[in-house]
């Protein structure tokens, strides 16, 4: 009887320990998953997909390459949610240039500057004279990403050259796929001038004894041509 009784005790606690172990393995499963599956980390400026652009991969008039850039990111630059506009905002540059705005100056598909589209290498300016000159940010859109590309310094820009194989590439990886789109981005920078001194407006106490001292002057003047006469 106590052999009886210990064999259902054993067996009991063996169940026991057996049970406990797959609610173990199936928390450590879904959490494991949770990780893994969960949503995108709240931070887009960390949703840079890989490091495959280059600051020679763009330049502007003169041959000056790109101060810094970033990316491949996945998707489109523009449209909705304004993806690269936000990242802009968001501060993804804000260590180069500082705390400002940016806003879309135009696309190259749209008429706001022409670009080589259709070309994995071309060249790109902008239309009617126009310049750019302080912090601007042209992407380049090829395939499903796109990359930034900061210009920082720089003034009476018109026009540069761009290759897409630091957006997404073809082949054997060294050719860039054609590009869609290019995207000019410019800054306005929230930094205001304060006024100098040569600027400085004269107290209205000056002003007014500057006046009176001209008066005073006119009148022992005109008293002394009186004396003459």
């Amino acid at each position: 009887m106590v052999t009886r009784r210990f064999s259902w005790k054993s067996t009991l606690l063996t169940s026991t320990l057996i049970a406990a172990s797959m609610v173990t393995v199936a928390s450590t499963e879904a959490l494991a998953k949770g990780k893994k599956d969960g949503p995108a980390p709240s931070n887009s400026v960390e949703a840079v997909v890989s490091d495959l652009c280059s600051t020679s991969d763009v330049s502007v008039t003169g041959g000056i390459f790109a101060t810094a850039c970033k990316g491949s990111f996945s998707g489109n630059d523009t449209g909705a949610e304004s993806p690269l506009q936000t990242l802009l905002n968001d501060g993804l540059f804000e260590d180069t240039v500082g705390s400002g705005s940016w806003n879309l100056f135009g696309k190259s598909d749209e008429g706001g500057f022409f670009a080589d589209n259709g070309s994995s290498t071309g060249s790109w300016s902008l239309l009617g004279g126009a310049k750019l000159s302080g912090p601007f940010v042209i992407s380049l859109k090829a395939g499903n990403a796109y990359s930034a590309y900061l210009f920082n310094n720089v003034g009476e820009v018109t026009a540069g050259f761009f290759d897409t194989v630091g957006v997404s590439t073809s082949g054997n990886g060294t050719m860039g796929r054609d590009l869609s789109h290019a995207s000019l981005f410019t800054f306005q920078s929230e930094t205001v001038a304060l006024p100098t001194e040569s600027q400085a407006v004269p107290e209205p106490f000056t002003v007014m004894g500057t006046v009176a001292a001209a008066g005073i002057g006119y009148r022992l003047k005109k008293s002394r041509d009186c004396k003459k006469a």
